[in-house]
């Protein structure tokens, strides 16, 4: 068994994950693996079992270790030992895995290296096969919890594969508040970046063009009220497989230069700022890092009812929110905050005061107990 952590000396913890892509999993551990270091009762390891990615380098810089541990997909036994191995000679006190794919490796691993394990469950509807359900009740029995980034979530993953609820806990994602509250409002700047007039009305969307966020029902919606907010422009932050096919929606919808594709950005928090919302159309979530940053920058959100956006919005009062694929709700939600000024100020009033609630500190310290 891995030698228990001597007192006064940090919880050794290996993290699991396919990669450090810019995703939502990916960037809330460049956010809290740092965070937990500084504190100082925990020290982090990263295991990627596919590939780096660019965030790799942040966390080294970080004094993080990040390891690239292939995995060629099915599980393999001498896999397991190799990780297995691996947990040994690095000491881990803990395994705790992201994502359900590395997260069965990691957990036959733990078990045979005798390593306490956490799986990390991050979005609904990530148990869509009847093997899988019965995968993740033995696995369950080999780990010391499940831990799930929305109250959602857990219940979606509970009802999916029938693991006992007390098992499954929920940790949400964390955002440095303090750092994003304190950026300046660069309203004109970011519209002149992008060639809008300098009183546009600007919504933000700020997420990866892939099917799952939605951005065809969010450009069909903003079409529906383009014309009765003329000042409107929306701002389309991200990049994936879907930008050619919808740059050419955007084109038959007349509404080239009212709505932009603004390609991957890293000044996301910038330009929630500079913006008068917040909007996502994604039909699946977990818990958005997005919603996170649009709160923390006192920005007001239109977004769908997924996942753990009820949660971290407290309910409407700091947006709206609107039924996943519904272009026509979505509509109403748009039309509703961007003709009225009053409103947006009072909703991103309540937006900053609520994003404290996630701030990196205190979900930090919840990370460790």
């Amino acid at each position: 068994m891995s030698d228990s952590p001597v007192a006064g000396e940090p919880l050794r913890v290996v993290r699991v994950a396919l990669w450090l892509r810019i995703g939502g999993i990916e960037t809330q551990l460049s956010r809290i693996l740092p965070r937990l270091e500084a504190r100082g009762e925990v020290s982090s390891r990263v295991l990627l079992t596919r590939e780096e990615g660019p965030l790799a380098a942040e966390l080294r810089r970080a004094g993080i270790p990040v390891e690239l541990h292939r995995l060629r997909g099915r599980i393999r036994p001498f896999e397991i030992r190799r990780m297995a191995d691996r947990f040994r000679e690095v000491g881990a006190h803990v395994v705790h895995a992201h994502a359900r794919a590395p997260g069965t490796t990691a957990t036959l691993a733990a078990r045979r290296a005798r390593v306490p394990v956490i799986a990390g469950v991050h979005n609904t509807g990530t148990i869509r096969h009847f093997r899988h359900r019965i995968q993740e009740r033995l696995l369950a029995r080999m780990r010391a919890a499940v831990v799930c980034v929305s109250d959602r979530v857990r219940r979606d993953y509970v009802a999916a594969t029938g693991v006992p609820a007390h098992r499954v806990r929920v940790l949400y994602n964390g955002i440095d508040v303090g750092a994003i509250a304190s950026l300046p409002r660069e309203r004109e700047a970011v519209r002149a970046e992008f060639g809008m007039p300098p009183d546009a009305i600007l919504a933000v969307c700020p997420a990866r063009l892939v099917p799952q966020k939605g951005h065809d029902l969010l450009v069909d919606a903003f079409a529906r009220v383009a014309s009765r907010h003329t000042r409107a422009h929306l701002l389309l932050a991200g990049e994936g497989p879907l930008a050619v096919p919808l740059a050419e929606t955007i084109d038959a919808a007349g509404l080239r230069g009212r709505v932009v594709l603004a390609g991957p950005r890293r000044d996301v928090p910038r330009l929630l700022r500079a913006a008068d919302l917040a909007v996502l159309a994604s039909h699946r979530e977990g818990f958005s890092n997005v919603v996170l940053e649009a709160l923390a920058a006192g920005t007001p959100l239109v977004v769908t009812d997924v996942g753990g956006n009820r949660e971290a919005m407290e309910g409407e009062a700091t947006g709206r929110l609107v039924p996943p694929g519904d272009p026509d709700a979505l509509a109403r939600a748009l039309d509703q905050l961007l003709a009225d000024g009053d409103l947006r100020t009072r909703l991103g009033e309540a937006a900053a005061r609520r994003a404290w609630r996630f701030d990196l500190d205190r979900i930090a310290a919840e990370t460790e107990t």
